[in-house]
């Protein structure tokens, strides 16, 4: 189940951020933007990798997913906060 939850706010989160980022950024940049966050994004996995195996064998196995769960479920949280008050200031072009 825990997974699954898990799952479901990497889903959510990855759509909204992309509904900002295509309404914040102009249509010309938006390609190279999206190369950056997707170089951003697999540079920081073995960092994230390190990080994670260090917490499991410090404290218990569970302990990366439930900190990684947390920080994904507070971050959807945010930003569906963010987009639903309309804090971005999307426009239409």
């Amino acid at each position: 189940m825990l997974f699954f939850l898990f799952g479901f706010f990497i889903a959510v989160m990855a759509t909204l951020l992309e509904v900002i980022r295509m309404g914040i950024v102009p249509a010309d940049l938006q390609g190279r933007l999206a190369s950056i966050g997707m170089l951003a994004s697999r540079a920081v996995i073995p960092l994230g990798a390190l990080i994670g195996g260090w917490s499991a064998t410090r404290w218990n196995l569970w302990t990366p997913f439930l900190v990684g769960g947390s920080v994904m479920f507070g971050s959807t949280i945010l930003f569906a906060t963010f987009a639903l008050r309309g804090s971005f200031a999307l426009e239409q072009k």
